[in-house]
């Protein structure tokens, strides 16, 4: 097994100094009959890594080079492959969706609501609607507890802290109306905790 091998400052500061416009073989030639150390070129290259030193020869082979001419260059407009080579105006990628389209992202139903991508959590869309903008501390529920079950007569408004209260306490119900109760349970009991504080 290859002994690892302890960089001294004046070897780093060695590296720096002879790295520019040389390839990593020559800096590693360079340095090894410099010092008379055993190194390989992939300690060399994580040392000048961890140390910011750069070569400036990385993809030497395949930069382009100064003068160098794109050979469309002068050709807008140009179809290459029986004139299927650029995106024409208008053109919509296979993925694209229309406004109204749903799609469903980590149990919450999202509706497209504006081009070119703009997208909305659905129960918020139709309560917005129906009610006006939701006013912020105030979030938007579903009565029997399913996110999937998006319609107007399912959702009703609390306060997010009425709501985290819910969640901590486990108050969640399936029944509508016991759901909503347990919100109102939790909204009473947040309100007089305020009373007993003042």
């Amino acid at each position: 097994m290859k002994k690892y091998h302890r960089y001294t400052k004046e070897q780093i500061d060695y590296i720096r100094k002879i790295a520019n416009k040389r390839t990593l073989k020559e800096i590693h030639r360079l340095v090894t009959d410099e010092f008379g150390i055993n190194i390989t070129i992939k300690s060399l290259k994580g040392i000048m890594y961890r140390n910011g030193i750069k070569c400036n020869m990385q993809g030497y082979k395949t930069r382009f080079k100064k003068g160098h001419k794109p050979w469309n260059k002068n050709k807008k407009g140009l179809y290459v492959g029986n004139g299927k080579g650029w995106f024409k105006k208008g053109n919509k990628p296979p993925s694209h969706r229309p406004v109204g389209s749903e799609v469903v992202n980590e149990g919450v139903v999202f509706i497209k609501v504006a081009e070119p991508n703009i997208w909305s959590p659905k129960h918020r869309y139709i309560w917005e609607k129906h009610h006006g903008k939701i006013p912020d501390g105030k979030v938007i529920r579903f009565k029997d507890g399913n996110p999937m079950n998006v319609v107007l007569d399912n959702l009703f408004m609390v306060s997010r802290s009425v709501c985290t209260s819910v969640v901590r306490r486990k108050m969640e119900k399936d029944d509508p109306k016991l759901n909503v109760l347990s919100h109102k349970l939790a909204e009473l009991d947040l309100k007089i905790k305020e009373k007993e504080n003042d």
